[in-house]
């Protein structure tokens, strides 16, 4: 059963009429909001909707449904498409992000699927990728699917999944997806547990909460997680204090844990730390999102 080993595994309740037909598209689509996790959304039978893939602005996508089987996304075009639902507005550019992801999974599709990394805009005849809108009427009649500054962004993609395209961030970028990871750990919400390692002791509060207000003994659990801190951090802790004290504080077992959680890898956790931990001990200024 096939599953993109790069996307959060989030497997939805039916929305699907069963096996593709073919494999000749990849279908680019935007989600006409801001939403990371489109799970609730897709997993609620009275939408009757569903994709394959949902690309956020930050982390990993997600991954709603195996390709083997044909997602609700695209009308006529289900079962000859690979759907990509991305986050954001047809207003908007995809960010850095999302085109990197999009051209490792594209990269994917094609090495599992046979898929072409080429662009096109002929649902009749063509192969390769293409937007939702090129598929007129018969795939549903949304023409300003995603819209012409994602449109215009295909080359990015495909260039990203054959190696030929220049995905380095500058260091501004760098920083602002550091930020932004930094963000999502720091505010993950983490309730303590009793020794049973099972029963709540007591409300979940973001992990910024408990490294500025205390520790976690050695001995009790945290969500699973034995031993978020071995050490209390002063009170109060300013946020470049607390950067600093991130990256020694977590545990490889912690990264994992809270990079699955967050919707990111750990390599981006670790790396997100170092370049925080680094901008702060040169006294460089490094805002969190």
């Amino acid at each position: 059963m096939p599953r993109y080993p790069g996307a959060i595994w989030e497997p939805i309740a039916g929305a699907t009429d069963g096996p593709m037909t073919s494999y000749r598209f990849m279908v680019l689509h935007v989600n006409d909001s801001n939403g990371a996790d489109l799970f609730g959304w897709e997993n609620n039978g009275a939408h009757s909707m569903s994709s394959h893939f949902q690309f956020p602005k930050v982390g990993r996508p997600f991954q709603y449904l195996d390709t083997a089987v044909d997602s609700w996304c695209q009308a006529n075009g289900n079962a000859v498409g690979i759907s990509f639902e991305v986050e954001g507005f047809p207003t908007e550019p995809m960010n850095d992000n999302q085109l990197q992801q999009l051209g490792l999974c594209a990269a994917w599709v094609h090495a599992t699927h046979g898929t072409p990394l080429l662009i096109t805009d002929d649902p009749i005849n063509g192969s390769g990728l293409i937007t939702h809108g090129d598929g007129g009427a018969a795939w549903g009649g949304h023409p300003n699917c995603p819209g012409p500054y994602r449109r215009a962004q295909r080359q990015q993609i495909l260039d990203i999944a054959t190696g030929t395209g220049d995905d380095t961030m500058t260091p501004q970028q760098e920083d602002e997806l550091a930020a932004k990871i930094l963000d999502k750990i720091l505010n993950y919400p983490l309730s303590p547990l009793e020794p049973d390692g099972k029963t709540p002791a007591g409300p979940p509060r973001p992990y910024r909460w408990w490294l500025t207000n205390g520790s976690v003994p050695a001995d009790r659990g945290y969500n699973g997680i034995v031993g978020l801190l071995a050490r209390p951090l002063p009170a109060p802790v300013d946020l470049q204090t607390l950067v600093s004290e991130l990256a020694p504080a977590l545990s490889d077992q912690l990264v994992t844990a809270l990079a699955g959680k967050a919707g990111v890898t750990a390599a981006d956790v670790e790396k997100a730390c170092e370049q925080a931990t680094s901008k702060v001990l040169s006294g460089t200024t490094f805002k969190l999102s």
